[in-house]
């Protein structure tokens, strides 16, 4: 089927579905633009709606460019794990990158969310709603045509980069709020290129 509630693979790899053979036989933009392709408009609906949820949060908290900068790190980190682990299926979708928002803002509340006026009462039932969240989603994702290393991967790597940043901001507020976003942007910027330029290699 090709429709709007539903896309066929066939379509999907097309236009840039995560699929080993191909991403790592030249064609990396794969993943980052299978980041942008859903199944359909319910893939589509489900993943605006959990970024909603709790994006704006991090987003007040991180600041608009590093926000943009770790939802771009978490995307590509996570769609590298799925080629990795799960590389002969065709895999699309943002859930990666979300699930690497949510691990980061985790890390951010834990360690520095009382400097943006979160009590510890509050600091804990975020992460109590949390944990239940990453909880009902992974045990979703066991569900067949659910991509579990891509949001596994995503978490992880959102825990992880959540964990240092916010350490390294409590220890050096000054030092973080330049150096780090210039390095997020600066690797940003050389991922689209590398990725662009992926694409139109293997477009001619």
């Amino acid at each position: 089927t090709n429709s709007l509630m539903d896309v066929s693979a066939e379509a999907l790899l097309k236009f840039g579905g995560n699929f080993k053979a191909l991403t790592f036989s030249g064609e990396e933009w794969r993943l980052w633009a299978n980041t942008l392709l859903h199944g359909g408009l319910i893939h589509l609906a489900m993943n605006i709606s959990c970024l909603c949820s709790f994006g704006p949060m991090l987003e007040r908290m991180a600041g608009h460019v590093k926000f943009l900068a770790l939802y771009l790190v978490a995307a590509i980190g996570a769609s590298v794990v799925s080629a990795i682990f799960n590389g002969d299926v065709v895999s699309i979708g943002a859930s990666g990158a979300i699930f690497g928002i949510f691990g980061y803002l985790m890390m951010y509340v834990l360690v520095i969310g009382w400097r943006f006026g979160l009590t510890k009462d509050l600091i804990w039932a975020h992460l109590k709603q949390g944990l239940i969240f990453v909880g009902v989603n992974l045990a979703y994702s066991l569900r067949p045509g659910i991509d579990m290393s891509a949001h596994v991967g995503g978490l992880l790597i959102g825990v992880g980069v959540g964990f240092l940043f916010a350490f390294v901001e409590l220890l050096y507020p000054k030092f973080f709020s330049r150096f780090i976003k210039c390095v997020l942007v600066v690797l940003s910027l050389v991922v689209i290129s590398k990725m662009t330029y992926s694409w139109i290699k293997s477009d001619s």
